[in-house]
């Protein structure tokens, strides 16, 4: 409850020697990071369900679900539950996305839509509480306006990328602003959605904006503040892969892309870290679960070795698609599907085979019963 409150976070730990000002998160921050954190736990308990051939068919095949005829309902399904299950992808995740996407009062996309974009932002993980949040932000006319067309497209695009729906109107304002950067309108809506993505701290853009601005031109402040903007958000302590396969902090980005930083950042995917359920988050996930101690446990935990499913339907980590891919890995992996659970759909002698990650807990059904094991002792941080 303590999350709906406008608080200011101090960090617990050193995050960063750029960053130096407090980061205050807004009312809007704390709702979504409230439903963000129910939507985790739906998850994971939603996970011990399973992917079962009869149920996909169901929803497939449901007026409530993709309303499709029997024989593509079981084409569908047979093609797809084995991924669903390895990526940890459930039926009810499926309902949850489909209404949010459909609903008169979220999306409202037509059906034909919905069934050729559900798969691949559930691949994705994409969650339907910010999906809906975010095309609000973006069709809202207290918010960036932008026609029903354009918010669906960028909504759904945003949501892959796992942008923060409380950024985009904060941004926004700050962009168009007469008394802060007064972009044309376009222009304002474009850059919201991209500093969006790259996650930016609206605060700090409007007030390193209006500090260049005493000496520098428009387009010079503006830059600068971007990199403060961005460099602040979430303290600065998440990284991303640059295209060697490394993680580098946005200072690092900046110093070394230069002027075409941004672009790089926003094609590099985040770092995620091993929290003590055993499970894989983003900063903003350790935000939404841990509240105000979020950096503290961040800078405790581990890097996590991320994976996911190639066009060959095998799985890799990053290292490896930097290794087949070369340069063009990043939009390889954007479009892969994401492995949130190692474990998951693994049998047992295969789940034996990883004692360090996964653990047999029988269910009922064997490819629910290998799940990821808690680590066993809190990390400490040195």
């Amino acid at each position: 409850q303590a999350f709906l409150a406008q608080v200011t976070l101090a960090p617990e730990i050193e995050p960063s020697p750029f960053r130096q000002q407090r980061q205050t998160f807004p009312r809007a921050a704390m709702v979504r990071i409230a439903s963000l954190g129910a939507t985790i736990v739906a998850g994971v308990l939603s996970a011990a369900a399973g992917v079962q051939q009869s149920d996909l068919e169901a929803f497939f095949k449901s007026s409530q679900g993709l309303a499709m005829s029997s024989q593509q309902a079981t084409a569908l399904a047979s093609k797809e539950k084995n991924t669903l299950t390895a990526c940890g992808v459930t039926v009810p995740m499926l309902q949850a996305l489909k209404d949010a996407m459909y609903s008169t009062v979220m999306l409202d996309m037509p059906l034909a839509d919905v069934r050729q974009q559900l798969l691949p932002l559930a691949y994705q993980h994409a969650s339907p509480v910010a999906l809906n949040q975010l095309f609000q932000a973006l069709h809202g006319i207290t918010s960036l306006n932008l026609p029903k067309p354009d918010a669906t497209a960028k909504a759904l695009q945003l949501s892959k990328q796992k942008a923060e729906p409380y950024l985009l109107g904060p941004l926004y304002q700050v962009l168009y602003s007469v008394t802060a950067v007064n972009l044309p309108r376009s222009q304002a809506q474009q850059m919201a959605v991209d500093l969006a993505a790259a996650g930016a701290e609206a605060g700090t853009l409007k007030t390193s904006y209006l500090d260049a601005k005493r000496r520098l031109s428009r387009d010079a402040a503006l830059q600068a503040a971007t990199n403060d903007a961005v460099a602040a958000n979430l303290y600065g302590l998440q990284a991303r892969y640059a295209k060697d396969g490394k993680l580098y902090l946005a200072k690092e980005f900046q110093s070394y892309y230069g002027a075409q930083w941004l672009t790089e950042w926003l094609s590099a995917p985040q770092e995620k870290r091993t929290a003590q359920d055993g499970k894989d988050y983003l900063a903003s996930e350790f935000l939404a679960y841990y509240g105000p101690t979020w950096n503290a446990k961040w800078g405790a935990s581990h890097t996590a070795e991320q994976r996911r499913i190639a066009k060959d339907g095998k799985t890799y980590t990053i290292e490896e698609f930097v290794k087949y891919y070369g340069d063009s890995w990043q939009s390889e992996w954007a479009e892969s599907y994401e492995v949130l659970d190692v474990c998951a759909g693994l049998n047992h002698a295969s789940c034996d085979a990883l004692p360090d990650k996964c653990q047999w807990s029988w269910t009922g059904d064997w490819t629910t019963s290998c799940v990821v094991k808690p680590l066993d002792k809190p990390s400490l941080v040195v």
